[in-house]
């Protein structure tokens, strides 16, 4: 007797997933894209949202804000020493 993924209540394996989730590592900002894609297409198919998907945004996201942080340090810090 054989049971599908959705009968026993396991999410189905979704590549954009895990491509999220390796594009938030290596390309942070790409990775927060392809989460929410994969989000919006759960939502849509009726099924709930993976915690891969999820993470990948989170883990996109702070990276995006670091790099944006390492990137304006510069510009700003003559203005902080200046005031």
């Amino acid at each position: 007797m054989s049971t599908s993924a959705l009968d026993a209540g396991v999410a189905p394996a979704r590549p954009l997933d895990a491509a999220a989730l390796v594009c938030a590592v290596l390309v942070a900002p790409l990775g927060v894209v392809l989460g929410l894609m994969s989000r919006s297409a759960a939502k849509a198919s009726g099924l709930r949202p993976n915690v891969v998907a999820s993470a990948a945004i989170v883990i996109g996201t702070v990276i995006t804000g670091i790099g944006a942080l390492y990137l304006l340090a510069p510009v700003v810090m003559p203005f902080v020493f200046l005031a």
